[in-house]
């Protein structure tokens, strides 16, 4: 989905509306750092490369009108911590603990991204390359995702994403809605891989809701 901070605005990981910093304990014994705000069912934004929990921030105000959202940082990312061996498993649990936290069950949002200027999450690069594997949809493990998923691009090309080939963020969104059992694949138009957070929060929320 488009993901990041349109414009590529710089907006910290800092307390929204007297939200306070909070803590999870992961499965390995790692702690995650997250935020919460709003009431409702709820919404757990998870980050996408090269975001340390900032480029959601700009949704939970717009989603915390009708959830509960929680915003964190993964592993490795901002004030969570990072434990040794890394497996992308782990980032399955991390999840599965915050989805514990909301009482479960949890709605969740992904994002792909691109930040300039976080030099310091460069180490945890390497977790993202772990998640993408040989860059091909992971079709077994797709089929075998039960709940509905909405699988969505911007309508119009980002001139920031020049480097790739025409085509590329919706031929992968095609490939992965081909491989799950009951995707809803969208297009929304008039906008970026960069979405403004107020278009893509209404998008969510119509798909959350119905």
């Amino acid at each position: 989905m488009p993901g990041g901070a349109y414009d590529f605005l710089q907006v910290n990981f800092l307390p929204w509306n007297g939200a306070r910093m909070a803590f999870v304990t992961s499965k390995d014994g790692t702690s995650i750092a997250y935020q919460r705000a709003g009431t409702g069912p709820a919404v757990i934004l998870v980050g996408g490369g090269l975001d340390d929990g900032s480029e959601n921030a700009v949704l939970v105000p717009e989603l915390a009108r009708r959830f509960t959202v929680f915003n964190y940082a993964r592993r490795g990312r901002g004030d969570s911590g990072d434990t040794a061996p890394y497996a992308v498993e782990r980032e399955i649990e991390d999840i599965d603990a915050l989805i514990s936290e909301a009482g479960g069950p949890a709605r969740l949002f992904g994002a792909s991204s691109f930040w300039p200027g976080l030099e310091a999450l460069a180490p945890t690069l390497a977790y993202d390359a772990a998640c993408l594997g040989d860059g091909r949809p992971p079709v077994a493990r797709l089929a075998s995702i039960t709940q509905p998923t909405l699988v969505a691009t911007g309508g119009i090309p980002d001139p920031h994403m020049g480097g790739l080939q025409p085509g590329f963020f919706d031929a992968a969104a095609d490939a992965i809605a081909a491989a799950l059992p009951q995707a809803e694949r969208r297009i929304v138009e008039g906008q970026t891989h960069v979405a403004d957070p107020k278009v893509l929060a209404g998008v969510l929320d119509r798909f959350f809701t119905r």
